[in-house]
């Protein structure tokens, strides 16, 4: 009976061996399974690792390979240089021949970088890992041994205009006030034409060499109750040449329209370079543009900012956009570009022929160089920053603020009526000053700095003059990593 007992003890207990046995089989290739994913998991970010700094190296290589072969050389020499290797993949380099892997590099030429792209393989892995390295675009501004320096800016407006009676240089009306100097290089009689609310205050007004300042001015007081501190005669004529226009670049990668319809949660963003058929800002929404700390370059035909805003980011200390628009630029309603910005962050060549009206509640912050058009500053639209034209008819009127430091415009008529108003330096070929603006043109001397230096030969500045200089050189610094 026992040993029947016993015998039905073992039989029972066999089975829960079996399961246990069982268990831990599986048990035991779960671990093996995890032991070997890890080791196979840990191999692959080795090669990760290793695939990345062969990149890395491959980056540093070309690098260094383009700035030691700048050295002494021409312009001309460098740039036939660059291109030379510009848009073109390496063969695969091998740092020792034991290495399971290689590197390929590729350097993309842009109008402020040079871009390498380098990719690290792990042959037997066929692992690949990508980094970028930018060398950054510099200008080192040769010897200019015939400088032509930025005009003298020390007056609140000065008309190059010789001017008559029937066709003054200057002529004002209304109520108007001037507050700082005035120039004019007219030697006509009645030529400077004033009404009897029209004073100049706080500055003399020059008149053309050996002038009678009893012909030239006319005025219904005594000259010293419109001009309380005289007419003088300027020593010699005085030139305000018009800088060159600029040609637009030809090599930048096309990238069709740019609006902003409405869809929840979208931003718009411009990242890089380009050339546009068309950038458009409606509905109040905001284009954000990416300067990566330097220049972002954006040729355009139509620049339509109807009812929208443009603002910067990642400027950097001396980043700026310039925009390069061919036909037309709109701008209108509230609209902004660049408010709360710096004036020299931003420069706009217009080259189109349609004028621009800035009115509304506008502000644009930034400078400006339209090729020939007329503008037309009014409401209570405002401008903060560098004017220069090439046109022939600027008009400033309703309650617009003229912010400008500079407007430069030695071919135009200059009409301010209204309450329109300039605070800065002017320089127009006549002057037709109506209103009840006090003052209406209010000298403030301009910060030269925020002028573009290229417009202007002998400027100085980050982007060197033009001109007559020796030999410009374009260099290249080391930027970032991506």
């Amino acid at each position: 009976m026992l040993r029947h007992h016993l015998e039905n003890e073992r039989g029972g207990a066999l089975p829960i061996v079996i399961i246990i046995l069982v268990v831990f089989s599986i048990y035991g290739i779960s671990l093996l399974s995890i032991s070997v994913s890890d080791a196979k998991h840990a191999s692959l970010q080795e090669d990760r690792t290793q695939a990345y700094y062969l990149a890395r190296s491959g980056a540093e290589a070309l690098s260094a390979y383009i700035v030691n072969n700048l050295e002494n050389l021409t312009q001309g020499e460098r740039e036939a240089f660059i291109d030379s290797i510009d848009n073109k993949t390496s063969s695969p380099t091998r740092l020792s021949p034991e290495d399971r892997g290689y590197f390929e590099v590729r350097l993309v030429k842009s109008e402020t970088a040079l871009t390498i792209y380098a990719t690290g393989v792990i042959e037997d892995s066929n692992i690949r890992e990508t980094v970028t390295l930018e060398l950054l675009r510099e200008l080192i501004p040769g010897e200019n041994p015939n400088p032509d320096p930025i005009p003298v800016f020390d007056m609140a407006f000065f008309a190059t205009a010789s001017g008559t009676q029937s066709n003054p240089a200057i002529k004002m009306s209304g109520s108007t006030t001037i507050k700082g100097s005035v120039g004019t290089n007219t030697i006509g009689d009645r030529s400077i034409q004033l009404e009897w609310s029209n004073y100049i205050r706080d500055g003399v007004v020059y008149i053309g060499p050996d002038a009678d300042p009893n012909r030239v001015v006319e005025g219904p007081q005594k000259l010293t109750n419109h001009i309380p501190a005289g007419v003088q005669s300027l020593t010699e004529v005085r030139e305000y040449p018009m800088p060159a226009f600029p040609d637009f670049p030809d090599n930048l990668p096309s990238r069709g329209d740019f609006t902003t319809p409405w869809v929840e949660g979208v931003f718009y963003p411009i990242y890089n370079d380009g050339y546009y058929n068309l950038i458009e800002a409606t509905s109040t929404r905001t284009i954000t543009i990416d300067l990566g700390g330097g220049d972002r370059i954006i040729r355009v035909k139509n620049l339509n900012i109807s009812q929208g805003h443009i603002k910067l980011q990642n400027a950097g200390n001396n980043g700026r956009l310039i925009f390069y628009v061919e036909d037309a630029f709109t701008m209108g309603g509230s609209s902004t570009i660049n408010q709360g910005g710096s004036i020299a962050q931003v420069m706009i060549y217009y080259a189109g022929g349609a004028t621009i009206d800035l009115g509304g509640s506008t502000s644009y912050v930034g400078n400006i160089f339209l090729k020939n058009a007329p503008i037309n500053i009014s409401g209570s639209g405002g401008v903060m920053g560098n004017i220069i034209s090439g046109g022939a008819n600027i008009n400033i009127s309703g309650n617009a603020d003229a912010n400008t430091r500079i407007l430069y415009a030695p071919n135009a008529h200059i009409n301010i009526s209204g309450s329109g108003k300039i605070k800065g330096a002017v320089v127009g070929k006549s002057f037709n000053i109506s209103g009840g603006s006090d003052p209406a043109i209010h000298f403030l001397p301009p910060d030269l700095s925020q002028l573009p230096s290229e417009i202007f030969s002998g400027g100085g500045g980050n982007n060197g003059g033009g001109g007559n200089n020796s030999e410009d050189i374009i260099n290249y610094q080391l930027g970032g990593w991506r």
